[in-house]
């Protein structure tokens, strides 16, 4: 109510809207899987996972800050290719 509130929380995200993103070539780096998703909307997470030693492990974790654009992303599942890998995304909650 003091103006700060940039959306109305009932159009954020669901909880359970996180996205896991497997088939990340592992030179993908994670500037390149944030530049890559960031051109879809405002995220309120983007991360990369890489091992102790600095390696990518091949899967990362993204989500919106709009809801409607989680599940765009979801629905052009196959469509998505980074460093000549497809893909592949599934909302990290796989039981729905």
């Amino acid at each position: 109510a003091n103006g700060e509130e940039a959306k109305d929380p009932a159009k954020g995200p669901a909880s359970d809207s996180k996205m896991i993103v497997f088939g990340v070539s592992f030179t993908t780096t994670k500037e390149a899987f944030r530049e890559y998703f960031s051109q879809y909307g405002e995220m309120l997470e983007c991360e990369l996972m890489f091992n102790r030693e600095g390696k990518s492990r091949g899967f990362g974790f993204v989500l919106f800050a709009d809801e409607d654009t989680n599940t765009r992303i979801l629905d052009m599942q196959g469509q998505h290719s980074l460093d000549g890998r497809t893909l592949d995304i599934k909302r990290r909650d796989s039981s729905k």
